[in-house]
C-alpha cells in the first residue's frame, strides 16, 4: 500500500526540519567567522534543551531512514540520488551531533 500524499509531505517536512537543525548546530560549532546574532540566539535556545532535542532528532532520522528503505522503489529515478544523499546527511548529522555533544559534556566534567 503506497503512502498518501499527506504522509509523504510529513516525511519530507521531517527531513527538512532535521537538516535545518543540523545546519544551525554545525554552523554554530564549526564555523570560525562571526555568525548573525539571531543564529547564535537560536542555537543557545536549542542548546538549553539539547538532550531532548537530540532524542527527537534520532527518532526523526530513524523515521526518514525507514521511509527511504520502504519507499525506495517508489521514488522517482531523478530524485532518488538526492533523496538518499539527504537522508544519509540526516543520519550522519545525528551521529556527529551525538559525538560532539557527549564529547563536550565529558570534557566539561574533567
Amino acid at each position: 500500500m503506497a503512502p498518501s500524499a499527506s504522509q509523504r509531505r510529513t516525511v519530507a517536512l521531517t527531513l527538512a526540519t532535521l537538516l535545518c537543525l543540523h545546519g544551525v548546530f554545525f554552523l554554530n560549532h564549526i564555523v570560525s567567522w562571526p555568525l548573525p546574532v539571531w543564529l547564535q540566539q537560536l542555537d543557545a535556545g536549542l542548546g538549553s534543551q539539547r538532550a531532548v532535542l537530540m532524542i527527537l532528532e534520532g527518532l526523526a532520522a530513524a523515521v526518514v531512514f525507514v521511509d527511504l528503505i520502504a519507499r525506495f522503489d517508489e521514488l522517482d529515478r531523478r530524485v532518488r540520488p538526492a533523496h538518499v544523499l539527504l537522508v544519509a546527511l540526516g543520519v550522519i548529522g545525528v551521529l556527529a551531533q551525538l559525538f560532539v555533544f557527549f564529547l563536550d559534556s565529558a570534557l566539561s566534567l574533567a
